[in-house]
């Protein structure tokens, strides 16, 4: 009796065993370190593994070394996404097999500074300023031939009351000066 319970405990464990190795051949690892362009790590780079036929992600962040490892994944194809703030994101597909395991060295560029200015106007003018059209103002006047002398003329008009004229630098001809 005691055989046959020996036997079949063996039993039970070998064929755990056999499923756990099984199922470690239907997976597959990722890991690998991030620098930057000087070769430095960086700590606290995310990065994302999405396999492309599921959807389905696994996410892990670099430690204080730089590295990273993402484990018990699934066979098949992914995108690496690894992004940290202040750099230019890093993609990269590959095919995980069974079994693989793939160790990636990832440098990140830094990112591009943006500077954006907003010049703010208003449209009000005061009272005693008129409008009068760019091309109006050259008629009759010597060396109005041609737009180059434009620029070097300044031409006013007696005040009218109550006018106002359009915008300021909207691009239309129309041009205002203060009397």
């Amino acid at each position: 009796m005691r055989t046959v319970r020996a036997a079949a405990f063996a039993l039970a464990i070998g064929c755990t065993a056999v499923a756990s190795a099984q199922q470690s051949v239907d997976l597959a690892s990722i890991s690998g370190r991030v620098t930057d362009a000087t070769g430095g790590v960086l700590p606290d780079v995310e990065v994302m593994a999405r396999h492309l036929d599921t959807n389905i992600t696994s996410t892990v962040m670099t430690g204080a070394d730089g590295r990273f490892r993402l484990p018990s994944l699934r066979i098949g194809r992914y995108q690496v996404t690894v992004h940290r703030d202040g750099f230019r994101d890093s993609t990269r597909q590959l095919t995980l097999n069974s079994g693989a395991a793939f160790e990636l060295t990832i440098e990140l560029s830094v990112a591009a500074v943006d500077t954006q200015v907003t010049v703010t106007a208003t449209t009000d003018q005061p009272s005693h300023w008129v409008t009068s059209r760019a091309n109006s103002t050259t008629a009759g006047l010597p060396g109005a031939e041609g737009d180059r002398d434009r620029r070097y003329r300044s031409h006013r008009t007696a005040p009218v009351s109550g006018a106002r004229g359009p915008a300021m630098g909207l691009g239309d001809g129309t041009r205002t000066s203060p009397l």
